[in-house]
C-alpha cells in the first residue's frame, strides 16, 4: 500500500509540471508559426553553410515542424474521438465531455490519456465489486483493454506514420527523437527532439552529397 501511495503521489505531482510544459510548448509553437519566416531568415544568416545547404535545411525544418505540431493535434483529436466511442459503449457518463478531457491529456505525453480512462476503469471495477455486479467489473476491465490496445495504440501508430509521410523521417529517428527530447527537455522535447534529430540527419546527408 505505501508503494502504491508513493506511485500515485509522484504521478499527481507530475501533472502540474506536465501542464506547464504543454502550455510552454504551445506558446513556442505559436511564435514559430507567427514569426517563422523572420526567425528562419535570421538563423540562416548565422549558419556557416552554403546557400544550397541552408535552403535544404530550411525546407526540412519547415516540414518537420509542421508535421510535429499538427501531427500532435491530430493524434489528440483521434484519441479523443476513440475515447468518446469507448466511453459511450461501455456506459461511462458524459462520454463527449470525458472524450474532450482525454484529447487534452493526450497532448501531455508524461501523463497521457491514461489519466482519464485509468481512473474511470478503476471506478467501474470497484463499483462492480462493491455491488456484486460483475457486468460492471467486466466493463471496467474492457475499458482497460480498450485504453491500452486502442487509445494508446492510436498515438504510437499515427505519430510515426504522420512524421514519416509528411516529413520523410524514418520511424526510428522519430522514436529516438521523442525519447531523447523528452529526457533532455521535458515536455517541450516532444516537439524539439524529432526536429533536431531529423535536422542533424539531413545535414549529414547534405555533407555526404557535397564532399563525398
Amino acid at each position: 500500500l505505501p508503494v502504491l501511495v508513493q506511485v500515485v503521489t509522484n504521478y499527481l505531482i507530475k501533472i502540474p509540471q506536465a501542464l506547464a510544459g504543454s502550455f510552454l510548448a504551445l506558446f513556442i509553437s505559436y511564435f514559430l508559426f507567427k514569426d517563422g519566416p523572420k526567425i528562419t531568415e535570421r538563423l540562416s544568416g548565422w549558419l556557416p553553410f552554403r546557400e544550397s545547404t541552408i535552403e535544404k535545411l530550411t525546407q526540412q525544418f519547415k516540414k518537420v515542424t509542421y508535421s510535429v505540431v499538427f501531427g500532435q493535434l491530430l493524434i489528440a483529436f483521434a484519441q479523443g474521438l476513440a475515447s468518446v466511442i469507448g466511453f459511450y459503449f461501455l456506459g461511462i457518463p458524459l462520454p463527449v465531455f470525458w472524450g474532450v478531457v482525454t484529447a487534452f491529456f493526450a497532448l501531455i505525453p508524461t501523463i497521457g490519456t491514461g489519466a482519464v480512462w485509468g481512473p474511470a476503469s478503476l471506478f467501474l471495477i470497484i463499483s462492480g465489486v462493491l455491488t456484486n455486479d460483475y457486468s460492471v467489473v467486466a466493463r471496467g476491465i474492457g475499458l482497460v483493454l480498450y485504453g491500452v490496445f486502442v487509445i494508446n495504440t492510436i498515438d504510437n501508430l499515427l505519430r510515426i506514420k504522420i512524421l514519416q509521410a509528411k516529413a520523410d523521417i524514418h520511424p526510428l529517428i522519430v522514436i529516438a527523437g521523442i525519447i531523447g527530447g523528452v529526457q533532455l527537455f521535458g515536455i517541450v522535447g516532444l516537439f524539439i527532439g524529432p526536429i533536431m534529430l531529423s535536422m542533424l540527419v539531413k545535414y549529414f546527408e547534405n555533407f555526404r552529397e557535397t564532399f563525398m
